[in-house]
C-alpha cells in the first residue's frame, strides 16, 4: 500500500466513526494536519490508523471513551503539537507515554481523572507551552510544583470556589 492509500483509508475510517479531517491547504501536498474525533465512539484501537498521517498536528478526542492504551498510539505521532483529551479516561500513568512527543505544545486534560502524580510526567514534555487542567483531581500544591519546575509553562486551571454559594431555593408561586 502506498502512503496515499494509507492516508485515504485512514480518512475513510475517521469519517465512518463520525470524525472530521482537515488538510493544510497552504502546502502543495495538502496533508491531513487535524483530526477531530470528539464526541464519537472512537475506541483506543480505532486510533491505530492515525499513525499513517505523518503531518498530523492537532488531534481532538474530547468526550470519547479512550483510555491509556490510546496514548501508546498517540505517542507514535511525532508531528503532534496539540492534543485535546477532554472528558476521556486517561490516567496519570498514561501521561508518561506522551513525553516522547518532541513537538507537543498544548495538552487539554479538562475533565480527566488525573492527579498531581500525572503532573509530574508533564515536566518531561520537551515542547509543552500550555496545559488545561480544569475539572481534574490536581491540587493547588501539585500545580505550584509543576509551575516551579516549568516557569515558562502556562497552566490554565480555575480554582474551585472557597465558599460555594448556597443553592437557590425555588421561588414560591404567587398563585396560591
Amino acid at each position: 500500500m502506498t502512503p496515499f492509500q494509507d492516508e485515504s483509508a485512514t480518512i475513510d475510517a475517521i469519517q465512518k466513526l463520525g470524525g472530521r479531517v482537515y488538510r493544510d491547504e497552504s502546502t502543495p501536498e495538502k496533508p491531513v494536519d487535524q483530526v477531530n474525533l470528539g464526541a464519537t465512539k472512537a475506541s483506543d484501537a480505532d486510533l491505530e490508523p492515525l499513525k499513517t498521517l505523518p503531518k498530523l498536528k492537532k488531534l481532538m478526542l474530547n468526550s470519547t471513551p479512550i483510555g491509556d492504551p490510546a496514548l501508546d498510539i498517540i505517542a507514535a505521532i511525532p508531528s503532534l503539537e496539540k492534543l485535546y483529551l477532554v472528558d476521556t479516561k486517561i490516567t496519570d500513568a498514561g501521561l508518561e507515554k506522551l513525553k516522547s512527543l518532541p513537538a507537543l505544545q498544548l495538552v487539554s486534560l479538562v475533565g480527566t481523572p488525573i492527579t498531581d502524580a500525572g503532573l509530574e510526567h508533564l515536566r518531561a514534555y520537551p515542547a509543552l507551552k500550555i496545559v488545561f487542567l480544569d475539572a481534574t483531581q490536581v491540587t493547588d500544591d501539585g500545580v505550584k510544583k509543576l509551575q516551579d519546575a516549568r516557569p515558562e509553562l502556562q497552566i490554565v486551571r480555575s480554582a474551585p470556589p472557597a465558599n460555594p454559594a448556597p443553592e437557590a431555593k425555588p421561588a414560591e408561586s404567587e398563585n396560591k
